[in-house]
């Protein structure tokens, strides 16, 4: 297609950029780090959507930050939302990493509240995991895990993130970029470093905590009595007898539905 300026306020005497796509709703969201005229220290955003090789843009949104020339500028989609994940760090404020949230509404963003603190640290790189997750990973600062690289996991929600505690990836994590994926097939975030204590490249495979609930393949079998949300109760597995039925025929056969109805006939 034809070059189209995704930048419409100044130019990009220094800048990262970066550049996330949304299936479900055909979007682009470009990101680029800005350090020039009025508009030092400060993270623009701007969202697109795509028609063969034509984009048309919405309006450009930005909110304070800080590159310092070893960052890109890290974005995620929440895939149970189209809202899109930040996580940054601003001038002068002793390496304080923050988490954002970019509202998307078709090509209007809308940048939300940062949250506090996450740790401090550098190096670091940002992925969305299994719906509604993302996970990042960073050489951390803050003790115990001064100068190891880390993982945060996260629940991402339409206003912000709640963060996991962190886990080491590596011990000797002293000046290592990081670069991070999500493999979706077997629920696992891949993080790729250089190792400090001998400067091989190194990878390591992080399980992503998920949340399943019991249905289809995760069926475990009928209630033995009623029982309300939260409290125990006994569970009648294939092969069992469940007494808690009424209004049933001796001898005649019943079958389940795929809503869990129990039918003569289906």
């Amino acid at each position: 297609g034809t070059p189209q300026q995704v930048n419409t306020t100044g130019s990009l005497t220094y800048g990262s950029y970066n550049v996330i796509y949304h299936t479900a709703s055909n979007m682009c969201v470009f990101g680029w780090y800005q350090q020039s005229g009025s508009s030092y220290y400060r993270y623009y955003y701007r969202a697109g959507t795509l028609s063969s090789t034509t984009f048309t843009f919405g309006s450009e949104v930005y909110h304070d930050g800080y590159n310092s020339g070893i960052h890109g500028v890290q974005m995620a989609y929440n895939h149970a939302d189209t809202n899109v994940v930040l996580v940054y760090r601003e001038y002068d404020d002793n390496s304080n990493i923050y988490s954002n949230v970019l509202t998307n509404s078709g090509t209007t963003l809308t940048v939300g509240t940062k949250g506090s603190s996450i740790t401090r640290g550098t190096y670091w790189a940002l992925t969305h995991t299994s719906s509604g997750k993302v996970a990042f990973a960073l050489q951390d600062y803050e003790a115990p895990n001064a100068s190891k690289n880390v993982l945060y996991t996260g629940t991402a929600s339409s206003t912000g993130v709640t963060w996991d505690s962190a886990q080491v990836i590596e011990a000797n994590g002293t000046g290592e970029v990081q670069s991070i994926v999500f493999d979706s097939g077997q629920g696992v975030t891949i993080s790729s470093y250089t190792n400090d204590d001998d400067s091989d490249m190194d990878c390591r495979a992080y399980k992503v905590p998920v949340t399943t609930t019991n249905l289809d393949d995760n069926y475990l079998g009928v209630a033995s009595t009623s029982a309300s949300d939260t409290n125990p109760v006994d569970i009648n597995i294939v092969g069992s007898i469940n007494n808690n039925q009424t209004g049933l025929t001796v001898g005649d056969d019943y079958f389940s539905d795929d809503a869990g109805n129990i039918k003569k006939f289906i």
